[in-house]
């Protein structure tokens, strides 16, 4: 028994000897990267390697976020090398015994060498400005860009120093298709050096170039094809030289800049452009050909005429106002964006997250694109990390939105080989970064684009943070010069250009003048004819058809036809041409028209001149009043809570100045969500009017939705595709839309009548006040009923019954009857054949 109980001791005591041993056996390093001057070095794009003893392959690979840098789970008693990386660069070795569990250690680095670069012409003597300059690695890693300036000269670089046979290239770009390799580059100094780069371009070609004209695949135009010009034209559009085709079909140029071009066979009779051809010259060349019978002959790519607008660092609560507003602007503007979603800070704002549901049903031109889970630069990261990003997004973008992204934006547009090929993998199709990370080929057929964005609204200024704004007209010239260059243009966007900055910050308020700035290229981007589309579908460019998405799919307005007008004046207010706007109210009354007055609750009650004629209208019975908010605001930016905050605080003011409460909200700018509409109800609202072009008309929903169908000033424009007067084409513009929608809601408001000169004056224009009376008048002689917005419902629905009829329903919404009063009056006037039933 004692035997037993002493080995039992044993090996207890064995195992816990084991159990200590294995727990010790393995020691940790806290590595310090040092300059040879002694400072701390950076860690920017710096990897480790590290070797046991005599291994050929690493035990672990490192890629450096901090310095120092801990180096766990190594066991003890070995002794390791530590290869220290710059990118794909070697930087320095050490060897390390390691006998202890916590150990300090320090790796020597070279201090960085700094490059100036002065880039020239053949010649060696003329500079060459604005040249995009990119240093890279061996495996083609950028590490650096910067454009020459007037004396071709770059920013000095500071690199780290090339150890062994390691090298630096560098590619100068003046046009993409016109690139310069300078390499190898070597820094084996801390020094300063200023390198002399000197390109095979000569400034201007003075060799002549033939152009050959074919008006099929072998043979060349002729005399009998009528006099005919190469016009050649630079990426502005601008004229830079032509040359008479001769009879035998060729025509010769020269004394011309290198660079690339159109060249255009025009008709010298008509001035008609035959054939066209993008052609770069570089200084030698074979004869261009031009073929007048296939223009796609004289393509090597698709040229899409297409712009795509990129949003980047969409997230939650982030200067959320200016997110949502740029969204609600593209799907007005029916163009196409691409949001950049970076899934680890996406999920947890419900306003951000509705916002982008909402365009996923309202927007068929609306993409997510996944912009990796945080703002890391995946270049930095290793390969398995790399993976680990772009699958995590890729998996909350499909639990958030049920869509599965296939547009990728790398954070900063830096990304490298190993980024594609896990792109790949998770069924990405499409990558958009910068042409200053990634020069883009051209779009030929492919499973994989490179869709990069040449263009942006604003560059960020790293000092300070800012971001400068790119005017309107530098941002159109930019999307010009893309679409040239590349066939397409993605126009990079973010949060941050289109909020105010105040006090040295962003703040969550949208700058409304460069939203309108941007509607203004919008605007003119379609006025030239080209396709916006989302990033996603360049590549579908010459098939993609995108389906109008209905809003309010309830609509019942094929059943109403009530033959009638109301008339709606919005934001009235105290003080602010109150001379007019009672004159106007004044108006409908005098002539015992019906009108509902909407009023902005912050700016109401103190004015009598107001107050005081309002209250009395309302005592006549001669007015409807609205609710048209506490501001005149974009209700859609805000949840519930907000807007429901809205409408109650101004019908309490309604109610304090006026003595009564309204049930009918105008919405501000016809903008409206799911929110505006739990906020109607919570507000007992019964009636909401949008604007036709957002909104359909349901009179059997709750609240009922009336939106306005024409906004009062545009029936008052001399339309000169109609024929009569103003009046009798204002009547045609009613009647055709109450053919339309089957009935007819004119909004209005003070300044429309107020004279302007410069500034609104509180004085009426008599002109106009004339035109609204004839208007008056002309629709009762035409026997178009004038009704209240409220009638509306009642009208269409029972315009076909005699006039009683309408009351029972009448009841019925005041309350006065009940649910089985109402069935049995229904079946009563059944029975009676009054009502047939369908």
């Amino acid at each position: 028994m004692k035997i037993l109980l002493s080995l039992t001791i044993f090996l207890l005591s064995f195992s816990i000897f084991i159990g200590q041993s294995f727990a010790e056996s393995t020691g940790n390093i806290d590595l310090l990267l040092k300059y040879d001057n002694g400072n701390k070095a950076s860690i920017e794009s710096t990897s480790l390697k590290i070797y046991k003893d005599f291994d050929k392959n690493p035990i672990t690979e490192i890629q450096v976020q901090s310095n120092p840098v801990q180096i766990t789970n190594l066991p003890l008693n070995h002794k390791y090398k530590i290869e220290l990386y710059y990118n794909d660069h070697f930087q320095s070795v050490d060897y390390y015994d390691l006998t202890k569990t916590t150990n300090n250690f320090e790796i020597n680095v070279k201090l960085p060498g700094g490059i100036k670069l002065e880039v020239f012409y053949q010649d060696g003597q003329t500079p060459i400005p604005n040249a995009s300059i990119f240093f890279k690695t061996m495996s083609g890693k950028i590490v650096g860009f910067d454009q020459t300036d007037f004396n071709g000269d770059t920013v000095r670089f500071w690199l780290p120093q090339t150890i062994n046979n390691d090298y630096y290239s560098v590619e100068v770009v003046i046009d993409p298709q016109l690139k310069y390799t300078y390499t190898p580059l070597q820094i084996q100094s801390s020094l300063s050096k200023d390198i002399k780069i000197v390109t095979k371009w000569p400034k201007i070609i003075n060799s002549a170039i033939t152009v050959e004209v074919y008006k099929d695949e072998k043979t060349k135009v002729s005399e009998s094809d009528g006099p005919l010009t190469i016009q050649v034209n630079d990426k502005k559009k601008s004229k830079v030289v032509d040359s008479l085709v001769s009879y035998k079909g060729d025509a010769v140029i020269s004394n011309i800049p290198v660079g690339t071009y159109a060249f255009h066979v025009v008709s010298k009779n008509t001035g008609e452009v035959i054939a066209s051809k993008k052609v770069t010259l570089s200084g030698s060349h074979e004869p261009i050909k031009i073929f007048t019978n296939d223009p796609q002959l004289n393509f090597e790519g698709s040229y899409c005429n297409c712009v795509a607008f990129r949003l980047d660092d969409v997230q939650d609560y982030f200067l959320s106002n200016s997110q949502i507003q740029m969204m609600k602007l593209f799907e007005e503007e029916e163009a196409g964006l691409t949001v950049g979603v970076i899934g680890g800070v996406t999920g947890n704002d419900p306003r951000i997250v509705n916002a982008i549901k909402e365009q996923l049903q309202t927007n068929p031109r609306f993409e997510i694109a996944n912009h990796s889970w945080n703002n890391r630069v995946l270049t930095s990261l290793s390969s398995e990390s790399q993976e680990e990003l772009i699958k995590n997004t890729d998996t909350k973008i499909q639990e958030l939105f049920q869509v599965k992204p296939h547009t990728f934006i790398p954070p900063e547009n830096i990304f490298e080989d190993e980024t594609i090929s896990y792109l790949k993998k998770y069924d990405y199709d499409n990558l958009s970064a910068s042409v200053q990370t990634d020069v883009p080929s051209k779009i030929v057929k492919s499973d994989f684009y490179h869709f990069n964005t040449a263009v942006s609204t604003a560059k960020l200024d790293p000092v300070t943070s800012y971001w400068n704004h790119n005017s309107k007209e530098k941002i159109l010239e930019s999307i010009d010069d893309s679409l040239f260059d590349y066939g397409y243009a993605v126009v990079m966007m973010h949060p941050y250009e289109f909020s105010n900055y105040d006090g040295g910050a962003y703040i969550n308020e949208a700058n409304q003048t460069k939203f309108e700035e941007l509607k203004v290229v919008i605007s003119t981007l379609k006025s030239k004819g080209y396709s916006l589309l989302p990033v996603g579908k360049i590549d579908e460019y010459d098939s993609v058809i995108f389906e109008k998405i209905i809003k309010n799919q309830t609509n019942t307005s094929e059943n109403v036809n009530c033959n009638c007008v109301a008339f709606k004046i919005d934001n009235v207010q105290d003080f602010w041409l109150n001379d007019v706007q009672n004159n106007l109210i004044n108006t409908f009354s005098e002539n015992n028209v019906p009108v509902t007055t909407s009023i902005i609750g912050k700016f109401f009650g103190s004015d009598p001149k107001t107050v005081d004629f309002l209250k009395q209208q309302i005592q006549d019975k001669k007015v409807d009043v609205a609710v048209r908010g506490w501001e005149l605001v974009d209700h859609s930016l805000y949840e519930t809570e907000e807007q429901s905050s809205s409408i109650e605080q101004t019908n309490n003011q309604i109610s304090k100045k006026l003595g009564m409460q309204s049930e009918i909200f105008s919405i501000p700018f016809g903008k409206f969500n799911n929110y505006t509409i739990s906020a109607s109800k919570q507000n007992n609202i019964a009636y909401v009017s949008a604007m036709i072009t957002t909104d359909t008309l349901n009179v059997k929903s709750y609240p009922r939705h009336i939106p306005e169908t024409s906004y009062l000033p545009n029936l008052l424009d001399d339309d000169p595709f109609l024929q009569g007067t103003i009046i009798e084409k204002m009547l045609l513009k009613i009647k055709d839309q109450q053919k339309k929608y089957g009935y007819a809601l004119i909004s209005t408001q003070p300044s429309d009548f107020a004279i302007r000169d410069g500034e609104f004056k509180n004085q009426i224009n008599e002109d106009k006040m004339k035109l609204l009376e004839e208007l008056i008048s002309t629709l009762k002689e035409n026997n178009i009923k004038i009704v209240s917005l409220t009638d509306i419902p009642q009208e269409s629905l029972f315009e076909k019954y005699p006039a009683w009829i309408k009351h029972v329903y009448v009841w019925y919404e005041q309350g006065k009857i009940t649910d089985m009063e109402l069935e049995n009056a229904i079946n009563n006037l059944t029975s009676r054949m009054i009502v047939v039933p369908r």
